[in-house]
């Protein structure tokens, strides 16, 4: 799996850092989280395809998450895509849809299936889950927690052929698996395979205040990506937008034993991130502040 983040700003975009949006490369599958105004741009500059976005979800219905939708839409039905793109996110997506995207489908051959979430598993993939996570921001949002599933282990040659096995279809299910009955007898992956190769866990907090929802939903996560708009000094500008300050995100990562914290939307009022960095460390001690094509290679 890999990320790449397309925007890291916080409410209008700067010079450096454009409004919110992440990728999700899944095997493959793009996954694309929010979708701030110049999103198709962004996607441009880092050598991804709008036509293989599968699945968009949406935090919630602030401006700076969602008015890059019709844009990026209409990129592609001008570029011919004809495959069925899914939409989700909070009550009022749908709406929010058939008022302003209309239009961006004229002549286009691809369908839009919106979906209006609730908590809970959302999707379901053959490689992954992700589950949505109300968050506290001031109207309907939610976080979202993407886990990729175990993978069977690495097969033992060794212990395949002492068994009496055979390369070809019958490892082939195991390796997939699958129990397969050879020679009057049960063989189960786990009698050559090795120990199953662990899934990923990410989470997405959205836009929050601080949240015991995304300390629960990101216990012993491998990455949570934190908003973290303010700094220390600003907690109560924070509180009254309803969003969270950086060390605050740090103490979530902190309680939650999350391997690493990435820090994103960030204030554009603060110019020196080195400040916002060493406020967090002092709290937590694996921390990023991302940045525009940020990409990392999640293994």
């Amino acid at each position: 799996m890999m990320l790449t983040f397309l925007g890291t700003a916080a409410s209008i975009p700067a010079k450096e850092r454009s409004l919110p949006s992440i990728v999700f490369n899944v095997n493959g599958d793009l996954i694309l989280m929010d979708v701030g105004e110049g999103t198709q741009r962004q996607m441009l500059y880092a050598g991804l395809s709008p036509q293989k976005v599968m699945k968009i979800l949406i935090t919630h219905m602030h401006g700076d998450h969602i008015l890059g939708l019709p844009g990026l839409i209409r990129t592609m039905a001008m570029l011919g895509r004809n495959e069925v793109l899914e939409i989700f996110g909070p009550r009022g997506i749908s709406a929010y849809i058939n008022l302003n995207i209309e239009s961006a489908l004229l002549g286009s051959d691809f369908e839009l299936h919106v979906h209006e979430v609730s908590p809970g598993i959302i999707i379901e993939d053959r490689d992954y889950i992700i589950e949505a996570v109300p968050v506290n921001h001031g109207v309907e949002a939610y976080g979202y927690v993407l886990r990729t599933k175990d993978k069977p282990g690495k097969l033992s040659l060794d212990k395949a052929l002492s068994l009496g096995l055979k390369p070809g279809p019958v490892l082939r299910m195991l390796k997939e698996g699958k129990s397969v009955y050879v020679n009057g007898k049960i063989i189960r992956p786990e009698d050559v395979l090795g120990e199953p190769i662990r899934g990923s866990k990410i989470v997405y907090s959205g836009d929050t205040l601080p949240c015991e929802n995304i300390v629960k939903a990101s216990d012993n996560a491998d990455i949570l990506i934190h908003e973290a708009t303010f700094i220390n000094e600003d907690t109560e500008l924070a509180r009254v937008a309803y969003h969270s300050t950086v060390g605050q995100a740090a103490e979530i990562a902190s309680r939650a034993n999350v391997g690493l914290l990435i820090l994103t939307h960030i204030s554009n009022r603060y110019q020196d991130l080195r400040l916002l960095l060493n406020e967090a460390r002092s709290v937590f001690h694996n921390v990023m502040i991302a940045y525009d094509f940020m990409t990392l290679r999640i293994k």
